[in-house]
This record gives C-alpha cells, structure tokens and sequence, in this order.
C-alpha cells in the first residue's frame, strides 16, 4: 500500500509540475506583448552649417566681371547669431590690385569690400542671423584684371559665429582665370549700381 501511495503521490506532483509549467509558459506568452522593449530613438545632430558656392565651385572665372553666392545652410542644430563669411585669396603674388571684391548690400547697392592681409587677400561679409533649420545667402562680385588670366586662384571660404574667428564651416575651391585681356581701368563716376566704377581696357 505505501508503495502504491508513493507512485501516486509521484504521479500526482509530475502532474501539478506540469500544470505549473503550462501555466508560467500561458502567462508568459500572454505577458510578453506587454515586457518588449522599444528601442527606437532619434539623435539630435550639432553638426555645423554647410558653406558652400555654386559659382566657386565651377572651377573657372574670365577676366572681367564675375557674380555669384556665398550659401551657408544649418539642417540640424542651434541657431548662430551674427554669422558673417570670410573670404580668403591666395596665390597672388604682387597682383593684388588685379582684383577687386564687392558685396550686394540689403539696399541693392555694390559696396567694394576692403581687404586684409598682405600676400593673402581677407575679405569679410556680414550676413546676419541664421536661424535653425535655416540659409542664408550673400551675392557678391569678382573682378579679375588681364594680370591674372592663365594663373589659378585658390579661395577658401568660412562662416563665423559672432565674437569668434575659428570657422563653424569652409570650403576651399580653387578657380583658373580664362578669358580676354581686360583691365579694371581708372574709376569713373557714375552710379555703382549700373556699372563696374571703373573704364574697362579690352584687347582681344
């Protein structure tokens, strides 16, 4: 009889283990929906603005008269305040006044930017406040005299956050001079607007 009542007894907890087993599994498997873990998150990117130039970045400019745009986007991050680009001319040797860099202004008028430096030419526009997820864009104009035609010039590019020199973006480029002999002349009066200020020399 003991030995009959232990096989049962056996049996029997087999039988609740498996239940207890069927059990926690059911429980489980109806938990588990409710325990995953979403690990799905986004990052909030500080990169900095992208400075660029279509007109830079074609690669050649004539002698003569040249327009194009400095371009500064920001797609993920903070607000810059007083941002301002800093054009900086290289390879010119002693031909520094065979160039000449105006800026449009917000009134619609040419004002002739004064440079920096020696060997290297710096130029120094002011573009105002970038907000985020925002652009910003500056028009200016290269003259180029006939001292330069054949020679390459090499330009870089860099925003500025206000009250620092240290450049948040930049870009180098490097433009070869093609075109005519034309020189930049003496000035002549007349508003700047319509015309380059100066009497062109052209030789063909």
């Amino acid at each position: 009889m003991k030995r009959g009542r232990s096989v049962r007894t056996i049996l029997l907890n087999l039988v609740l283990c498996l239940v207890t087993v069927l059990t926690l599994t059911g429980g489980l498997a109806q938990a588990a929906p409710y325990q995953e873990l979403d690990l799905s998150f986004s990052v909030t990117s500080h990169e900095p603005p992208v400075v660029s130039s279509s007109g830079l970045a074609g690669g050649e400019f004539s002698t003569g008269v040249n327009e194009f745009s400095l371009d500064l986007s920001e797609s993920a991050g903070s607000t810059y305040d007083d941002v301002s680009f800093r054009v900086t001319m290289t390879g010119l040797a002693s031909q520094k006044e065979e160039l000449r860099l105006e800026h449009l202004d917000p009134a619609g008028s040419w004002e002739v930017l004064v440079p920096a430096g020696t060997t290297d030419l710096v130029y120094t526009v002011a573009a105002g406040d970038l907000a985020a997820h925002g652009s910003l864009s500056e028009t200016l104009r290269l003259f180029i005299g006939a001292g330069l035609r054949g020679q390459t010039l090499a330009v870089k590019v860099a925003a500025l956050r206000a009250g620092t020199s240290i450049p948040g973006a930049e870009a180098d480029y490097s433009l070869v001079v093609t075109g005519p002999s034309i020189g930049l002349g003496e000035e002549v009066p007349g508003d700047r607007t319509f015309g380059i200020g100066k009497a062109a020399q052209v030789d063909l």
